[in-house]
């Protein structure tokens, strides 16, 4: 699959980023602005954000393992990282248990690590949410994606760096 051929033109890229990447980002950014700005991720997570997270980053595994590194795997283990979040936050609360609290906002640092070597800006803006270090130069440690961030969340951006316009045909 990695060297298949496909039928991919540039709206058809454009139209799977804003569905699969852009729009459960936006949810993301606003569902957690609102609800969780100031908390910090200090209690153990709840049960379903603990095997999201194994789960999540068993498929990041399998997508970077170096015998088979797979760019399509890891893009995909994104998106549904992304979808996971997006569908959990929703109905996230100010007040909601402790677990669910820490267990979105481990699922959101997560990326920082997880998705670093796809989608860089992404795990900038997670680093800047919590206050962390920049990964600018500094990739971030696989054995630090499940330590809690030491800073509170302070708000996520959902923006990205626009496509490139299309070319004159």
């Amino acid at each position: 699959p990695e060297l298949q051929q496909s039928e991919f033109s540039e709206p058809i890229a454009a139209a799977t980023l804003a569905k699969r990447f852009d729009a459960p980002l936006q949810t993301i950014a606003a569902g957690l602005n609102a609800a969780l700005r100031g908390q910090r991720a200090g209690a153990p997570p709840s049960d379903f954000w603990r095997a999201a997270l194994a789960a999540s980053r068993q498929r990041f595994a399998e997508a970077y393992r170096l015998r088979s590194f797979s760019i399509r795997k890891a893009a995909e283990a994104l998106a549904l990282h992304l979808e996971v979040l997006s569908l959990r936050v929703e109905s996230l609360k100010p007040d909601a248990d402790p677990g669910e609290v820490s267990g979105a906002l481990l699922f959101l640092w997560a990326l920082r690590t997880l998705a670093w070597p796809v989608t860089p800006d992404l795990a900038e803006q997670v680093s800047q949410a919590f206050g962390a270090a920049s990964t600018v130069g500094r990739p971030p440690l696989l054995a630090d994606a499940l330590v809690p961030p030491s800073g509170s969340f302070q708000g996520l951006s959902a923006h990205h760096a626009p496509a490139a316009p299309a070319s004159p045909s």
